[in-house]
């Protein structure tokens, strides 16, 4: 393996780390919507370094169905759901969070299958990422709301390396030597700032929940 092929694995690693541990933690603050979407995240991520490390095609098809997952209605549906439930204090029931991991799940098929070809689909990836965006705007304001200065500011910075990241998938912004650069390439960046970004994300909602426990609901499914 190269020393670029390395990086990508280790970088790869990093945000299985970050989906599976993060995840296993939002599961035990009772949001299974978060929790569950970092898992998928996490083996994402997972396959995605067996297969830099196996050279197996089946390992990417798995990340690259996970990845479809992710984009198209784990997080612009049901990341920002569970964020609702955070914003809510309310938590939707088991039934509802069933439904929406299955309709993901058809989803993710029907992106790998049936619009695999579609120069639609590549649009609709960056359409439906502003829901999860504007989501994190709406975080971050309601951290400076409470006084959580500082992880709103990394909640906004973390916003801006997203859409970074979302830049350079698309082409329309290139690091110098993309095809050849050990670190700056798209992907390794992009490993690296999602598992950094949504690692934080637990520590911003934990803060928030800590901060406004006062004023929160009581539990009850919706």
């Amino acid at each position: 393996m190269s020393a670029r092929d390395v990086l990508m694995v280790v970088s790869s690693l990093a945000l299985t780390f970050t989906g599976f541990y993060f995840g296993r933690r939002f599961l035990r603050l009772d949001n299974r919507l978060l929790g569950w979407e970092w898992v998928v995240l996490g083996f994402s991520a997972a396959n995605m370094a067996l297969a830099g490390l196996t050279q197996q095609p089946l390992f990417e098809a798995v990340s690259y169905y996970c990845d479809a997952f992710s984009r198209g209605v784990g997080f612009p549906v049901i990341a920002v759901l569970g964020f609702v439930e955070l914003f809510r204090g309310r938590k939707f029931s088991w039934q509802f969070d069933v439904v929406a991991f299955a309709g993901g799940a058809v989803f993710a098929w029907a992106a790998r299958t049936v619009w695999a070809e579609s120069p639609a689909l590549q649009q609709f990836y960056m359409v439906a990422g502003l829901t999860f965006n504007l989501c994190m705007v709406y975080f971050a304001v309601r951290l400076f709301a409470v006084r959580l200065v500082a992880h709103g500011v990394a909640i906004i910075v973390g916003l801006v390396a997203l859409i970074g990241v979302s830049l350079l998938e698309g082409g329309f912004i290139a690091f110098p030597g993309e095809e050849t650069n050990v670190l700056f390439n798209w992907l390794t960046v992009a490993l690296l700032v999602w598992a950094l970004v949504f690692a934080h994300y637990f520590f911003a909602y934990r803060a928030y929940e800590a901060a406004t426990s006062g004023q929160r609901r009581l539990p009850g499914a919706v």
